[in-house]
This record gives C-alpha cells, structure tokens and sequence, in this order.
C-alpha cells in the first residue's frame, strides 16, 4: 500500500506487529542507535509503499543515503541537501521494546 501523506499516525510490520511512536530522533541519537542496538530502519515517502531496509544494508545505506540526508534542524531548506530531499525520523517500538524502529519520512 502506497503512503498518502506524511506524518504517519501508525506503523505495522510486515509481520502485523503494531508499533507506538516513541520520540523524534536527532542525527546524534540516531548515529547512536545504529550502533549500539539491531534497529531497524523504514523509509516512507508519499506515493510509494514502506520501505523495511533489509538489515544487513543498514550501515551501507547510513553513509550512502540518510547520513547526508538526514534533517539536522526542525525547519531545513530542501536546496541545502542532496538531490533536494530531507528525511525526518522518529523512534518506534513494539508494545514490549523487543523490536526498535526508526522511521525516515522523506520530504521533497
């Protein structure tokens, strides 16, 4: 199912596991949950379906794609990034933490 609009108010696995917005997540605490913990990270973009980043592609795709596209302040100017998309995160988490996700919504 492709996204309407951003931001999402929901998040299910592809597994049907239902998962509770946690917090937004700064370029700092998300370089930090990268390395510290299996999360793993989705990428959402209107007009498209969720993307669930394999997670073996995680750090590849950190310094390829959402390490330089990654908003580093609350309000950006899209012409300051690469290619003229930004992406926001947020932390989510299934109802007993065993399961950590950030969610990258893309603007553009």
């Amino acid at each position: 199912m492709n996204i309407i609009k951003l931001p999402l108010e929901s998040l299910v696995t592809p597994d049907g596991i239902v998962l509770q917005k946690q917090s937004d997540v700064t370029f700092e605490e998300a370089k930090r949950l990268i390395s510290e913990a299996t999360v793993r990270f989705v990428l959402a973009d209107v007009g498209k379906p969720l993307w669930w980043l394999p997670e073996k592609e995680r750090f590849a795709f950190w310094e390829r794609d959402i390490a330089s596209h990654f908003a580093r302040e609350e309000k950006v100017r899209l012409d300051d990034y690469p290619d003229g998309y930004v992406y926001f995160a947020s932390k989510w988490c299934s109802h007993d933490a065993s399961l950590m996700v950030v969610l990258l919504e893309t603007h553009h």
